[in-house]
């Protein structure tokens, strides 16, 4: 039996600010996986990681491989753009 998706609105999160934590992360990943209608395990299973990772993830857990996370990014169709600090424009030095 498919099992039903409770949806987390992405118009909550303010992305116009930074995401500091680890939390905020998971909330992004979270919203945009519910607001899909995707379930933990098919986000799991496209993204190519463990469900359990996914979950942490999903919860704020420090300790999650750069690689794993920016693989869920490209999968769930979110952007990450780097700022530096003091600066009005992406840049590289």
């Amino acid at each position: 039996m498919a099992k039903k998706v409770v949806s987390h609105s992405i118009a909550h999160l303010d992305l116009s600010k930074p995401i500091t934590t680890s939390e905020q992360v998971g909330e992004v990943i979270c919203a945009r996986r519910t607001s899909n209608g995707i379930t933990i395990q098919d986000a799991a299973a496209l993204c190519g990681v463990a469900k359990d990772t996914l979950l942490k993830i999903e919860n704020g857990h420090d300790g999650i491989k750069l690689s794993s996370l920016l693989r869920i990014f490209s999968e769930l169709g979110i952007e990450l753009h780097l700022k530096l600090k003091g600066t009005d424009h992406d840049a590289w030095v």
